[in-house]
């Protein structure tokens, strides 16, 4: 056998492999279960039914003994703006001692941790607080406050101010 016939067998061969290979790629990879299926232009496709969350009752929830004090500061009818946002800052400050960092999530999610949707059924404001409007804590305008977790133990709380838009001249915020 010559050397050009060596390198084209050579050559044959790795072309060989090469395609063995990608046949057995393809056939992976269209049997994998995570694999998509295909599609049909302009026909869409069903979306998987998703599971059903099962409703568990986590029992009573109690109101820490400094709920009402924490209550009545939020609602003075007294307190400027900043102070109000202040009131805030030490409803989370005490949420922070119990639970070891700040509720997550927006304004509503934040509302269900400090009235008792937290791992120890805890509540730090009654269910009844005139500043819970709609599930939503609000300033003296009405507008829900604008809560920001920077860290763990930090919180960016603001009040969109009496124009009552975010991140104008003049809101109202703490950190």
């Amino acid at each position: 056998m010559s050397s050009s016939q060596k390198s084209r067998s050579t050559l044959l061969l790795i072309v060989a492999v090469i395609a063995i290979a990608a046949v057995v790629l393809v056939f992976v990879i269209r049997s994998s279960p995570d694999a998509a299926s295909p599609t049909t232009p302009g026909k869409p496709t069903a979306e998987a039914p998703k599971p059903v969350q099962p409703v568990v009752d986590l029992g009573p929830v109690s109101v820490h003994q400094s709920a009402p004090e924490l209550a009545a500061q939020l609602t003075r009818n007294d307190l400027d703006s900043m102070a109000r946002i202040e009131a805030v800052n030490q409803i989370l400050y005490v949420y922070r001692q119990g639970f070891g960092g700040n509720p997550s999530g927006q304004n509503e999610d934040i509302v269900a941790a400090i009235l008792g949707e937290n791992e120890k059924r805890t509540a730090l404001l009654p269910k009844d607080c005139p500043a819970i409007q709609d599930g939503k804590l609000v300033d003296e305008w009405g507008t829900p406050y604008w809560f920001h977790s920077v860290t763990a133990k930090v919180m960016e709380i603001r009040s969109a101010g009496p124009d009552r838009d975010l991140f104008t001249n003049d809101d109202i915020f703490v950190q």
